[in-house]
């Protein structure tokens, strides 16, 4: 009960971005995305990265993470490229087996299922999925209307790039923030969790003038729930790590596809409305196949 509360509690934002658009169809999704992205989701990462000593003696989980999700990426766009005329569709259904929610659902979640032992590694993995987020799924959302060239500049101009590095340098010089900033930085990031969730009700509210690509969706999830954690199965049963570590590396690899997917949809002009659709479906699903995949490690 403890798990599905947890599971279920996340999405009370989600409702109330879905009854904002359904009351005020004016609504502008992209301003609320150009707010998120550009302004308080830095300031998340900033906080999030700063906010915890970091151990670095134990980044071999989140480098783990971040390799197994690079070779999923690449392996899907020259599958799904092959499959789907549209290199949008292509690009949907592989950045959605990639990028999970690894942050707002993966760490209660993980949290729920084994206490305190799992922070450490939830953080730092959420940590990896900042980076696969904006670097991949930037790369990826941006090749369904961009060059590759541009693609890669999209990557250099987004700030949570930016702040999650510095971040990240600070935390190792054992900088802390002063306490006067403290509570500052902490409204910023709630309001960016918060928001983000918001964003995607939006969206939600929206989907009744749009028709999904149901091959699109079966692909998709077939990508996210079947082959991506056949493939973590696969790497983590070879590798030599705590038994403890691959569960919850296997987790939040599984995790559905991540709200913020429809952020860098709606960026990029990759279809967002079937983003949202799909992130609709992966998490209804995930709901049961949560029960198969904690007892796979």
């Amino acid at each position: 009960m403890t798990l599905l509360l947890a599971i279920v509690g996340v999405y009370f934002f989600v409702s109330l971005g879905f009854a904002a658009k359904r009351l005020f169809s004016d609504i502008h999704e992209r301003t609320l995305v150009l707010l998120s992205v550009y302004f308080l989701q830095p300031i998340l990462s900033f906080w999030g990265i700063l906010g915890a000593k970091i151990d670095f003696a134990a980044l071999s989980a989140p480098l783990i993470y971040f390799g197994i999700s690079l070779f999923a990426a690449l392996f899907g766009f020259f599958l799904f490229s092959r499959i789907f005329a549209d290199k949008k569709d292509a690009v949907i259904v592989t950045a959605g087996g990639v990028i999970g929610n690894t942050g707002n659902l993966g760490i209660p979640i993980l949290l729920a299922m084994f206490g305190k032992s799992a922070v450490l590694y939830a953080v730092l993995i959420n940590l990896a999925n900042i980076f696969v987020l904006y670097i991949i799924g930037v790369f990826l959302y941006s090749l369904g209307s961009y060059t590759p060239k541009e693609a890669l500049k999209n990557i250099l101009a987004m700030p949570v790039i930016w702040s999650a590095t510095v971040a990240l340098m600070l935390n190792y010089a054992g900088f802390e923030l002063p306490s006067s900033l403290t509570q500052t930085v902490e409204m910023g990031a709630y309001t960016s969790m918060t928001l983000q969730l918001i964003i995607f009700g939006v969206f939600l509210g929206g989907l009744g003038r749009f028709k999904p690509d149901f091959k699109l969706v079966a692909w998709a999830m077939a990508y996210k729930f079947a082959a991506v954690p056949l493939l973590a199965f696969a790497v983590l049963s070879l590798l030599s790590i705590d038994p403890f570590i691959k569960t919850l590396l296997f987790l939040q690899l599984c995790m559905p596809l991540a709200v913020n997917n429809v952020n860098l949809a709606s960026l990029y002009g990759c279809k967002p409305y079937t983003v949202t659709a799909n992130i609709l479906v992966s998490s209804i699903l995930f709901v049961g196949l949560i029960f198969v995949y904690k007892s796979v490690f």
